[in-house]
């Protein structure tokens, strides 16, 4: 009874334009910087998000995939992630050894989730390479 009447609940926030809850399998993440590419691939600049000023300064919401569960493993989420499995880069302080695993984690997530005949995952998929 309260699992139906919470499923329906959702169902008439989801309807509401006004109620900004996120789709079933997406989830608002505060996202600092974002990466912006021309349809080469090419790097254009590293945009920051955040908003506020001096030591407040919070990053926007996006709505993007549900985030992956990262208790241990490598596990990538879906376009967005740490500069580690985007990049395949790390803070010296961190020293990771597997940056290289965690980079193609990221890489292949796109490839199997993603159509890669689309022109906008050619050119993610190229600057990545």
């Amino acid at each position: 009874m309260i699992i139906q009447a919470l499923c329906d609940y959702y169902r008439r926030k989801e309807a509401d334009p006004d109620s900004n809850i996120a789709p079933e399998g997406f989830e608002w993440k505060e996202i600092p910087f974002i990466i912006t590419i021309n349809l080469k691939g090419e790097f254009v600049a590293i945009e920051d998000m955040r908003e506020g000023e001096g030591k407040k300064k919070t990053a926007k919401a996006f709505l993007v995939p549900v985030a992956e569960k990262k208790t241990s493993g490598i596990k990538s989420n879906l376009l967005w992630d740490t500069a580690e499995y985007v990049l395949g880069v790390s803070s010296p302080e961190r020293k990771r050894k597997d940056l290289l695993e965690r980079n193609n984690a990221f890489i292949q997530r796109i490839k199997f989730e993603l159509p890669t005949e689309n022109q906008y995952v050619q050119a993610l998929l190229q600057l990545l390479k």
